[in-house]
C-alpha cells in the first residue's frame, strides 16, 4: 500500500527526472516547483512527528539544503516567482544538440525583487535567505534537490537515524 511518504519521494523524484531531462525553460521552472513542493511537503511531515528532526537536518550535509528550497518552495507559491534562468556554461553528462547553456536557479536578489505582493517574513527567513544563497542560487536545478532527496531516502528509511 502507497503511504504518504512513499508519494511525496516518487513525485520528488519524477520532478528530479523531468529536470534531469530538459533544458527548456517552462518545462524547468514547473519541474522545480513541483519538486520544492514535495521536498517542504514530506520535510513539514517529519518535522511534526520528530521533534529532534530540525537539528538532525540541519546537520546533515544533504539535509541542510532543506530551508533554501522553503524559500524556493514560498516564492513560487506565494510569490508568483519564476526561480529559474538560463545560465551560460555546459552541464555534464553533455547531451546533444550540445547546448551551452542550463537551467540555474537566480540569484536571491532577483528572486526577492520579482515577489508579487508582500513576502510573509518570518523567523526562520534569514536562514532560508542564507542557505538559498550558499546552497541554491546559480548552480544547476537537480543538484539541491538530489541532496534533499538523498536525506528523505535516509530519513525515511531510518526515521530515528539510528544505525
Amino acid at each position: 500500500m502507497a503511504t504518504n511518504v512513499s508519494i511525496a519521494m516518487h513525485a520528488l523524484g519524477a520532478a528530479i527526472e523531468t529536470m534531469n531531462s530538459s533544458s527548456d525553460l517552462t518545462i524547468g521552472s514547473a519541474a522545480v516547483g513541483t519538486a520544492a513542493f514535495w521536498a517542504c511537503a514530506l520535510d513539514e511531515q517529519l518535522r511534526v512527528t520528530d521533534p529532534t528532526y530540525d537539528a538532525r537536518r540541519d546537520a546533515n550535509p544533504d539535509g541542510e539544503v532543506l530551508p533554501g528550497i522553503r524559500l524556493l518552495r514560498n516564492a513560487v507559491t506565494h510569490g508568483a516567482v519564476v526561480a529559474v534562468q538560463k545560465a551560460p556554461g555546459v552541464v555534464f553528462p553533455i547531451r546533444f544538440p550540445v547546448e551551452f547553456s542550463h537551467l540555474a536557479y537566480r540569484p536571491l536578489e532577483d528572486v526577492l525583487a520579482s515577489w508579487k505582493g508582500r513576502r510573509h517574513v518570518t523567523a526562520e527567513s534569514p536562514r532560508q535567505d542564507a542557505v538559498y544563497r550558499a546552497s541554491l542560487e546559480g548552480l544547476q536545478l537537480v543538484a539541491p534537490l538530489v541532496r534533499a532527496y538523498r536525506w528523505f531516502d535516509q530519513t525515511t528509511k531510518d526515521p530515528l537515524g539510528t544505525p
